[in-house]
C-alpha cells in the first residue's frame, strides 16, 4: 500500500515522491524486516507489486473506469459519499486493523460454531 501511495506521489511531484520513498523504505520496511515481521524478500515483492498498481492506476484508460463510479456517486448522493471515503482513508490510516481484527473475531467464531456442530 505504502509503495502504491508513493508511485501516486511521484507522479504529482518528484521531491514529494522521494520523500514517501525515504519514509516508506525506513520508517515502514527496515522495521519491519529487523523486528523480523517479514523477510526482505517480502518487501522487495511488496514493492514491485504497489509500484506495479500504482503504475498501472495512472494509466488514462484506468483513471477512468475507476474514477467514473466514485464521482457518479459523488454527484447523485453527496453526503454518504464523504462519509464512506472518509472512513475507507481511515482504514488506510490504520493499515486496515480494525477489518483485520474483526475478520479474525469472525473466523474464530465461525471454527468455534464448526466445531460445535
Amino acid at each position: 500500500m505504502f509503495f502504491t501511495l508513493t508511485t501516486g506521489l511521484f507522479f504529482v511531484s518528484r521531491m514529494l515522491g522521494w520523500i514517501a520513498l525515504m519514509d516508506a523504505v525506513v520508517l515502514i520496511c527496515l522495521p519491519r524486516i529487523y523486528l523480523g515481521i517479514h523477510y526482505p524478500t517480502d518487501m522487495i515483492a511488496g514493492a514491485v507489486i504497489g509500484v506495479a498498481v500504482g503504475l498501472a492506476a495512472n494509466h488514462k484508460a484506468v483513471k477512468r473506469s475507476l474514477a467514473k463510479w466514485p464521482l457518479q456517486c459523488l454527484q447523485r448522493h453527496p453526503g454518504p459519499s464523504y462519509a464512506v471515503f472518509f472512513l475507507l482513508m481511515y482504514q488506510m490510516t490504520v493499515i486496515f486493523g480494525d477489518v483485520r481484527y474483526l475478520g479474525i473475531g469472525l473466523a474464530k467464531t465461525l471454527v468455534k460454531l464448526l466445531r460445535w456442530w
